[in-house]
């Protein structure tokens, strides 16, 4: 195991929460979780201010952070665990 160092510079993630699929079949993770994705990539995720108008809506995350992990049978990779601790409504400018 390696253990990653902090940023010294701020990160954000511009993506969309979305419920998890239980179709098994077209899930691209493959476990029941809340999830991320930024249109590359999906990842479970959990946030600290949950409010249900963010499920589908655009995002920025501004502080987060990010567990490396297996989830599902098997040990299928998902890639890992996003905490997300502070998040706001992406707004075009």
């Amino acid at each position: 195991c390696q253990t990653l160092g902090a940023l010294n510079h701020p990160a954000v993630l511009v993506g969309t929460f979305v419920l998890p699929s239980f179709d098994i079949q077209i899930s691209l993770i493959k476990c029941g979780c809340f999830r991320f994705s930024d249109g590359s990539a999906t990842v479970c995720c959990d946030t600290l201010d949950f409010d249900l108008e963010m499920i589908g809506q655009k995002v920025i995350v501004l502080a987060w952070n990010f567990l490396p992990m297996k989830c599902g049978r098997n040990n299928d990779a998902n890639g890992g665990f996003l905490e997300v601790i502070r998040w706001e409504y992406f707004q075009e400018s």
